[in-house]
């Protein structure tokens, strides 16, 4: 079988040197072979109005329908403020044990809360959220290791405290699916 990658979508304006470092480092924390896909513009198509949010269910259709053959996970990464109709706001999504997932940088940028654009802060927490909702395509739930990058995150400094690593129990659940991945 032919080599498999993890995409990594960009949707709307993002630098190429931050993305090409989140790149790097997910295929680090994932041994996994990880590539970059051509930018597409910010998925307009799923704004509500109401909420003044992006429904994120939407932009994972269209994620999917973009998934390149040789795709074993693929992630967009956006700039715009997601949500799901259950929630005030979410960070991520993934489809779990499935191929497509999405995390949002919005929320993940200090200029969010008025504060100053810090591009290490949003760097760390974008990388602990794509290996979080990854981890979800790969059929992890959320854990309650606090320090898990599988830990739930309802405030931004949830994200902050846990790790990017996964804990020793939820390491032993993907190891065997990445290893799978890595042989096929």
């Amino acid at each position: 079988m032919s080599k498999r990658y993890i995409y990594i979508l960009p949707m709307g304006n993002i630098s190429s040197r931050f993305l090409e470092a989140l790149r790097i480092n997910t295929e680090d924390h994932l041994e996994l072979p990880c590539r970059l896909m051509q930018p597409i513009d910010s998925p307009e198509y799923a704004f509500n109005q109401e909420r003044g949010q992006y429904q994120s269910l939407e932009i994972l259709k269209q994620i999917l329908e973009l998934a390149p053959d040789d795709a074993v996970k693929i992630l967009g990464l956006c700039t715009v403020d997601l949500y799901v109709p259950i929630l005030t706001f979410i960070f991520g999504q993934a489809q779990i044990d499935g191929p497509a997932a999405i995390v949002s940088l919005k929320r993940l940028n200090e200029e969010f809360y008025g504060k100053a654009y810090d591009e290490a802060i949003t760097f760390q927490r974008a990388l602990k959220e794509i290996i979080h909702e990854i981890g979800h395509t790969f059929g992890l739930a959320h854990c309650d290791s606090p320090r898990c990058v599988m830990s739930l995150s309802i405030k931004v400094e949830r994200v902050d405290q846990k790790g990017a690593e996964y804990c020793e129990g939820c390491r032993a659940l993907i190891g065997p699916k990445l290893m799978r991945c890595k042989t096929s």
